[in-house]
């Protein structure tokens, strides 16, 4: 397995150089900084603790916390020990008009048509290289089960199979240019978010210089991805507008890039389709506290799940925490019928022992009396049967789940939706 043949050239006609090192890519200060605000994450690898992985967190997309920094831990890989990055992924990259980034808007976008390829909906495979051996990460993980899956496929697409034993009997070599990092597109069934694809495997994204950053174009890309039998995406013939207007079903969307002569790395752009942006907003946004949340208003169940049927692994998750909820539900609703029936009975033996007759308030105060002795976490239902209001909100409210963010569907977003 090679990342090169030795020829003392890249692709590009590159004189191969000495490896970049970290404190020469951005301020070692600032990362630091974001790393200890967790803005940034840095993970070890689980057998190589020198080897980290610098991944932009949930709080940097939340807060806007873009620098120089933040956009280039997008899985970025360094040996610690010598401080050598092993490979650089591409630069974190923005919607189109993206208000904060002026680059982003139409009216400021260069005025030559972009080269439009399929925004693919997978993870981000990035391929590093240590003591000879050939592993994928993902953006935030050497070990998440998207890594482990594409390092494994990589490995067995080299194989040749004999038949008709099925036996694997020889390696091929992968050939990749000298001091670049491939990026795939990690595509199989279970990995699936929105988008049903018809294959799994890889696909080659992009290739980027670790000493420079430059990148090869989509053409020189097609060409590394033909000599080692991978796909890469498919390109369109659009406009700016036709991109935009597009509503093709089962699809993510567009990544355009505008290449210019002078400046080997392109501006890169993502536009989304209106149908991808809703279902994976249902998809990758729901979390255990907004089924509860939709279910103490009274809502449609179905309404969680119905939208994103083709993701039965969504819809298992999502049917059983409302079965869930449902259940946890209806033994409190029968726990609160059964105290307000007692303590109804008991507040009306005091009434008939005081051989009175008694005011509403008289009568509500004598009720609160006799409630007291049942849970105390049910007070507000039994006060809201008694006085002949909705008790349902009272008693949902006790189900409220007390969760964080990594609760959401997709345990762990930072690994989804790689580009």
């Amino acid at each position: 397995m090679l990342f090169g043949r030795g020829s003392g050239q890249d692709a590009g006609n590159r004189t191969r150089g000495k490896d970049l090192n970290i404190k020469d890519l951005f301020d070692n200060e600032l990362l630091k900084a974001h790393i200890l605000n967790r803005v940034v994450s840095e993970t070890r690898h689980p057998e190589h603790k020198n080897l980290a992985i610098y991944n932009y967190t949930h709080i940097a997309q939340h807060e806007n916390v873009w620098d120089n920094v933040s956009e280039q831990c997008r899985g970025l890989i360094i040996d610690t020990d010598t401080g050598d990055v092993l490979a650089r992924p591409f630069r974190k990259f923005y919607n189109l008009n993206t208000s904060f980034k002026p680059e982003t808007l139409e009216a400021n976008l260069p005025s030559w048509k972009p080269r439009v390829l399929e925004k693919l909906d997978g993870s981000l495979g990035i391929l590093y290289k240590y003591n000879g051996v050939e592993q994928i990460a993902t953006r935030g993980s050497f070990a998440s089960d998207q890594a482990i899956w594409a390092s494994q496929w990589y490995i067995e697409h080299m194989m040749s199979k004999s038949e008709p034993y099925g036996i694997y009997t020889h390696f091929k070599q992968y050939e990749w240019p000298y001091d670049y990092t491939p990026l795939f597109e990690i595509i199989y069934k279970e990995n699936r978010i929105v988008v049903s694809y018809e294959y799994e495997g890889l696909v080659l994204l992009g290739l980027v210089n670790n000493s420079t950053g430059f990148e090869l174009s989509p053409h020189e890309v097609s060409t590394w991805a033909s000599k080692n039998g991978l796909r890469v995406p498919q390109e369109f013939i659009y406009s700016l507008d036709e991109c935009k207007a597009d509503k093709s079903p089962n699809t993510e969307g567009f990544v355009l890039q505008y290449w210019n002569s002078k400046a080997p790395i392109p501006l890169r752009l993502k536009i989304k389709t209106d149908d991808y942006v809703r279902l994976h907003k249902v998809i990758t946004g729901l979390n255990p506290k907004g089924i509860w949340e939709h279910l103490s208003l009274g809502l449609n169940p179905e309404l969680l799940w119905s939208p994103a049927t083709a993701n039965r692994l969504f819809c298992d998750w999502c049917i059983e925490w409302i079965n869930t909820f449902q259940r946890m539900y209806d033994k409190l609703e029968q726990d609160a019928i059964t105290a307000f029936g007692k303590a109804t009975i008991r507040s009306q033996r005091e009434v008939a022992a005081g051989k009175g007759l008694l005011d509403s308030r008289a009568m509500r105060k004598c009720f609160a009396m006799a409630a007291q002795e049942e849970a105390s976490n049910l007070l507000s239902a039994l006060f809201a049967m008694h006085d002949g209001k909705c008790y349902q909100p009272a008693l949902w409210k006790l189900l409220e789940p007390k969760i964080t963010g990594k609760e959401v569907f997709i345990r762990d977003a930072d690994q989804f939706n790689g580009i």
